[in-house]
């Protein structure tokens, strides 16, 4: 019999906030983020997400079986060290989007810009270690923290939100007039979004030691809908990269090519699609324009299989389809999602975000009636943690494009290959990263280098379906409002961005509708 050792997720994600408080993310698939008390922001500041890191146990001899969760409660195991490494290297990288090239920061020392503390090493319930020891150009700057439960699971949390700029003497930067900024690139600025490796060992009682097989976190934006999720996710951008470069899933894509005998499940595969894109219109006035709406609710009749009778169906499933955006040819079929797609089409055309290619695939299945009803009723989210779970969990939460740059990561994970870490030998279910001393993937930073700095800037510009499911357009104040600019009254250039970004009021579900709350009163400032 032989056991290997995880960490998952695999790729975690944490989120800023301006309260030290925390809470820890989703980890079951279809579910939303959830604080205990209800509530994302305590006395007007927000909450910061967390990610709960746990190890898992697989058996080669059962490979079939479910991972087993591995903590302190095992008479076995007498502790779980970790080590957690974040950075941001954003001010030491290249200006993005750029046909030349250049830095952002020339003539600088990359010492000075990189916000590099110094790995923490943890093992003992209750342990806490902060990031606090990097700093940008002399200034410090805290990144975060990372805590052992009782368990001896790790959770880790993201920095403040604050960005600032630091000027030296003879420099001229910071906000031009009226507070304006690059979307893109700044010079002498810095913020605390970050990412790394998070690493375990497991210390058994008899002495003995087995290194886990490491995982990474992402420190990204708040989530300002977290209810609402993303036409296309980070998962599904992942699993597409994937499923067709990696022989991840060779029932659904093989020799080249997707296999037409491949039947998704309606519960699964399509209906999150469905809910997904059903759900924007709460977030983007322009999502209910042209909308398929009405369809989208009929989930009931949508998952019904044709049968001996016929497919009473079909015309509903195609009309749906019409409307969908060839991401092979763009130009010439629907306009759905109603979402920008990348200004250079590096990732995305440039007539707007289309579904990955995988997708579109199990949507054409679908509506060829090519999949399988197993429906029953209403979603039900999965009744406990498990490693696949919490995997597409954390992923699920991001935007998967339009990369122009992006917020969370940028579109590295969707052009550079050899970041991932993917065996075809392996389970068919696992999308990891390699590790940081192998490859392209260099060193703590390296995910999120790549993004707007400071994020404000690009938050502010990408107003207008770019990413409504994280940074609404507009919203609904209450049941039977009018929709009406979400920072309205609040932010009117990148300094109030900058300075006010979590005074923003949260989308979350009220019964069926989303509704804005938790919006700080127009009179309260906090810097």
């Amino acid at each position: 019999m032989s056991k290997s050792y995880r960490v998952h997720p695999a790729i975690g994600v944490a989120r800023l906030g301006s309260s030290m408080e925390t809470f820890v993310g989703p980890e079951i698939p279809g579910t939303s983020p959830s604080p205990s008390d209800g509530q994302f922001k305590r006395d007007g500041r927000l909450k910061r997400q967390a990610t709960r890191f746990r190890v898992f146990e697989y058996d080669s001899d059962h490979p079939d079986a479910e991972p087993v969760e591995v903590d302190l409660s095992r008479g076995d195991v007498a502790k779980i060290q970790w080590r957690v490494s974040l950075a941001n290297r954003k001010a030491a990288g290249d200006n993005i989007l750029r046909v030349t090239p250049s830095k952002r920061n020339p003539g600088i020392a990359e010492a000075d810009l990189v916000i590099a503390p110094s790995g923490k090493t943890l093992d003992t319930p209750g342990q806490q270690e902060k990031f606090d020891d990097g700093a940008f150009r002399g200034d410090p700057v805290f990144l975060g923290d990372a805590t052992v439960e009782p368990s001896g699971t790790l959770v880790v949390a993201g920095g403040l939100g604050k960005s600032d700029f630091v000027l030296k003497p003879g420099e001229n930067g910071g906000y031009s007039a009226g507070g304006s900024l690059s979307f893109d690139n700044n010079p002498f600025w810095y913020d605390d979004t970050s990412d790394g490796p998070v690493e375990a060992t497991i210390e058994f009682t008899d002495g003995t030691t087995t290194a886990v097989k490491p995982a990474w976190i992402i420190v990204g934006p708040a989530d300002f809908a977290p209810g609402v999720g993303n036409v296309v996710t980070l998962y599904d951008l992942m699993l597409d990269v994937c499923v067709r470069n990696f022989s991840l899933n060779t029932s659904l894509f093989d020799g080249g090519k997707f296999r037409s005998d491949y039947r998704p499940s309606y519960t699964n595969e399509i209906y999150p699609i469905l809910h997904r894109a059903s759900q924007q219109g709460w977030v983007n006035k322009l999502a209910n324009l042209g909308h398929v709406g009405a369809h989208l609710s009929r989930h009931d009749d949508l998952s019904l299989e044709p049968d001996a009778n016929g497919d009473p169906h079909q015309a509903a499933r195609t009309a749906i389809f019409s409307k969908l955006r060839d991401p092979d040819n763009p130009g010439s079929s629907g306009n759905m999602p109603r979402l920008t797609g990348d200004l250079d089409g590096a990732v995305y055309p440039t007539q707007g975000l289309t579904f990955t290619r995988t997708q579109f695939h199990l949507m054409r299945q679908w509506k060829d009636g090519k999949f399988v009803n197993d429906w029953a009723g209403a979603f039900t989210p999965e009744a406990t943690v498990s490693a696949r779970g919490l995997d597409i969990a954390a992923l699920e939460s991001c935007a998967g494009g339009a990369f122009f740059p992006g917020i969370e990561v940028n579109r590295i994970v969707a052009l550079r290959l050899n970041i991932y870490d993917v065996d075809s030998s392996d389970r068919a279910d696992e999308i990891r990263l390699k590790p940081a001393s192998i490859d392209q993937l260099r060193s703590p930073g390296y995910l999120t280098e790549g993004n707007a700095l400071p994020w404000q800037a690009d938050f502010l510009k990408c107003a207008g379906s770019w990413w409504p499911a994280q940074r609404p357009d507009e919203v609904f104040e209450h049941s039977g409002s009018s929709q009406v600019a979400w920072t309205r009254g609040k932010i009117s250039n990148h300094k109030d961005m900058v300075q006010r970004w979590h005074e923003l009021g949260i989308v979350v579900q009220v019964g069926e509708e989303y509704h804005e709350q938790e919006r700080n009163p127009d009179g309260m400032f906090m810097a």
